[in-house]
């Protein structure tokens, strides 16, 4: 925080603020990502137009970006996330629940597909907990024989768009979330080039076409 901020009584600092220095940083990672500005906005309490300004630097300018922080990184001497040995998620489950929370789903069952409870799924949802989670998880390159293909869908959906290009309809489909836990969906080929993936409820995770 800047001495002007102070000065002036912006950001923090003002007397009717929602946010914080932190918030802003984690809301401008969001939308980089890719996250509605509603989705957004319903997260942190504040309307769509002022995610807009805040990540255009129309309001809280002052506010410098900062790299995200990984799990290695210790806070007075209590390790972050996955790095914590308590630690009941996983930072994959973390963004798995912002992404549920964002389709719509209740805090209840969230808690109960994650195994956590209630407050513990909805403090990861609203950044209360594992701040410094802000991006999906890093999509992988495993080598892959002839014949088979790989689809990553970080972002949760309930149906989604596979084009393998592998010339055939492919009879194994493997799909995991984002957990690594097998889930069970309907398969439709659209063609010998691609197929469509649906699910009962939003989710990410990976495809293994072959």
């Amino acid at each position: 925080m800047s001495v002007a901020a102070i000065l002036s009584g912006s950001g923090e600092y003002s007397p009717t603020h929602k946010l914080t220095d932190d918030k802003v940083r984690a809301i401008r990672a969001e939308r980089d990502a890719g996250a509605t500005y509603r989705a957004i906005g319903r997260r942190y309490g504040v309307t769509p137009s002022n995610v807009h300004m805040i990540c255009a630097r129309i309001t809280w300018a002052h506010v410098t970006d900062e790299p995200p922080r990984r799990t290695t990184v210790a806070r007075r001497g209590i390790n972050l996330g996955e790095a914590n040995g308590q630690a009941r998620l996983t930072e994959a489950q973390v963004w798995q629940i912002r992404q549920e929370r964002d389709a719509g789903e209740t805090y209840e069952a969230i808690a109960a597909r994650h195994g956590v409870t209630y407050s513990t799924a909805w403090n990861a949802a609203n950044f209360q907990t594992w701040r410094h989670v802000l991006t999906p998880p890093p999509e992988p390159l495993p080598a892959l024989p002839p014949g088979k293909y790989m689809h990553c869908q970080p972002i949760a959906a309930i149906v989604w768009t596979v084009v393998h290009h592998l010339g055939f309809l492919p009879r194994k489909n493997t799909i995991v979330d984002l957990t690594r836990h097998l889930v069970i969906a309907d398969i439709e080929h659209l063609d010998t080039t691609a197929l469509a993936v649906r699910f009962s409820t939003a989710m990410a995770g990976w495809i293994v076409c072959s």
